[in-house]
């Protein structure tokens, strides 16, 4: 924002975190994926950060206020998921006011549209997972505020802090670094010209540290030492022009949207959304600097302002299109969203400079509130989606049940879940499962879901729970031997009740090896108070 536009900046962010509250109250905090949670709550509860598997040293950093605001309950992450949206979106109008000192207009238009305008992420709502992008998105973008600060005020503390945030960022979430590597040459535009040589050497030596973060990540992947998640997504990488198309396919599920009516338009969510964001526009352009001052940018700003804009989408979607096995817009809009507002805010501006001057402010204001009428029905959408769809549902179910039928067990159990239905899907899912809400008296396994990370085997000797190499090497996870009189079986009829099996089912698990005993009850104790932790499946406020 322009010198002396100090009540303007606090109008925009306010009402830009308003449209925040506004758009994300409606949501529920059990849209669970069925893959990550349970992992994701094993390792908060351990003080544990670190993806091993996938190079994240700092996977989890960004989920940690949820857990030190509501530990053991999920309406903290829905809480801290919709905070980390919002703030990109106040860090979106904070850039984009710096670095047009005359784009009042554009700086809220833009900052509401990064809250707003995710019309194609179904998995936006989802958000004990999605904190793995919301918060790094909110990161990427604190780092270029923080840089474009540093240069302008020449304060080497606001350097430091953009290097900080950049790190964190990267070392949480890798595919933040073509993002990362746009945020230096943003310094071309601020400040005087005279400054040029100073400013490429700022400009190189960040793109250095950006080099370096990536090459912290590429290194051990090209080295050979061992799979990851990212190797195992990279197999078969596409072509450059197959890039180009897929990007431009990102490009069409995140725009053409904005052609299609608003979902249930009277709907409370939608109209509440709309009247924050006009009312905050309105707000912002009162306190804007007086029209002696350049009032607006030039048009040939607005045009290199979108063109940024589409560029920042651009490599936001990079990272997950370059794999030939990512399709479709799922997780690709959260990293190209505070791009794709920018250059919608750009055109906006761009489209009504050609009208009357009085006539500007409410023709954008209502392109904006389409915009936003279409964005906040469509997140409204999205939830129904998942209270139809989540697999939630029948994962809580069967805890809950077995929190009544089990609600202690000895130590060094191996808890085994026969389901009806396909609730779990992924091994370690039920193994942190049953893990974190035992407090590490047991682990789990559901038969049927696909040996990721661990693989359970069933043997002569016992059976044995074994964590993929990368588990045992970066958490410290043993092999686990289970005799067979420390298996407890449980198994899901049709109708979705669970009981204990109190003889071994070897039509499904295969014969009890000779001289091996099932003894289930032997396990239980019953006597206790079930585990704090299974306070995490009761009804959320």
């Amino acid at each position: 924002m322009p010198d002396g536009s100090g009540r303007g900046l606090l109008a925009g962010v306010a009402s830009i975190a308003a449209l925040g509250v506004a758009s994300f109250a409606w949501l529920r905090p059990t849209n669970f994926r069925g893959y990550d949670e349970w992992l994701i709550f094993w390792m908060l509860s351990r003080g544990l950060v670190s993806f091993p598997h996938a190079e994240r040293p700092l996977g989890l950093v960004w989920h940690l206020p949820a857990w030190a605001i509501a530990p053991d309950r999920l309406w903290g992450f829905l809480l801290v998921h919709a905070a980390w949206l919002t703030v990109a979106g106040i860090l979106t109008f904070l850039l984009v006011g710096r670095l047009l000192p005359s784009g009042a207009m554009a700086a809220y238009l833009a900052g509401a549209f990064a809250v707003a305008w995710m019309p194609s992420e179904l998995t936006r709502v989802a958000s004990v997972q999605m904190i793995q992008y919301s918060g790094p998105t909110a990161g990427v973008l604190a780092a270029a505020c923080l840089l474009v600060e540093a240069w302008r005020q020449r304060r080497p503390a606001l350097l430091a802090a953009a290097m900080l945030a950049g790190g964190l960022t990267t070392l949480s979430l890798e595919t933040t670094l073509p993002l990362l590597g746009l945020a230096p040459l943003l310094l071309l535009s601020v400040g005087q010209r005279a400054d040029r040589r100073r400013r490429l050497i700022w400009i190189a030596g960040t793109l250095a540290l950006v080099a370096a973060a990536g090459a912290r990540l590429l290194v051990p992947m090209l080295g050979g030492r061992g799979p990851s998640y990212q190797t195992a997504i990279l197999g078969a990488m596409r072509t450059p022009s197959g890039v180009l198309r897929q990007i431009g396919l990102q490009l069409q599920h995140h725009l053409i949207p904005l052609g299609t009516p608003p979902e249930r338009p009277a709907q409370a969510g939608v109209v509440v959304a709309v009247l924050v964001f006009v009312g905050g526009f309105a707000l912002t352009l009162r306190h804007r600097p007086p029209a002696g001052a350049a009032s607006e940018p030039s048009r040939r700003v607005l045009l290199l302002t979108a063109v940024v804009g589409l560029a920042a989408a651009a490599l936001g979607y990079l990272p997950f299109v370059l794999p030939r096995a990512i399709r479709g817009p799922e997780r690709t809009e959260f990293l190209a969203t505070p791009g794709i507002a920018v250059m919608l805010a750009a055109l906006i501006v761009l489209a009504v400079s050609a009208l009357p001057a009085r006539a500007r402010p409410a023709i954008a204001c209502l392109l904006g509130a389409w915009i936003v009428a279409v964005g906040s029905g469509r997140t409204l959408l999205m939830q129904w989606h998942w209270h139809d769809a989540g697999v939630y549902a029948g994962q809580r179910r069967m805890l809950q049940q077995l929190a009544v039928l089990a609600p202690g067990v000895e130590p060094h159990s191996l808890v085994v879940l026969l389901q009806s239905g396909r609730a779990w899907t992924l091994q370690f899912s039920a193994v942190k499962a049953i893990e974190y809400l035992y407090e590490g008296q047991a682990r789990g396994f559901v038969v049927g879901t696909a040996p990721t990370l661990y693989d359970t085997r069933f043997e002569p000797q016992g059976v044995v729970s074994e964590p993929a190499a990368a588990l045992r090497a970066g958490w410290g996870e043993p092999v686990e031997r289970y005799r067979y009189d420390e298996v407890l079986v449980f198994a899901e009829d049709p109708a979705g009740r669970l009981a204990l099996l109190e003889s071994w089912p070897e039509e499904a698990l295969g014969a009890v090896p000779p001289g091996a005993a099932y003894a289930p009850r032997s396990r239980i104790l019953s006597a206790v108070r079930a585990s704090r932790r299974f306070a995490i499946l009761d009804p959320e406020p």
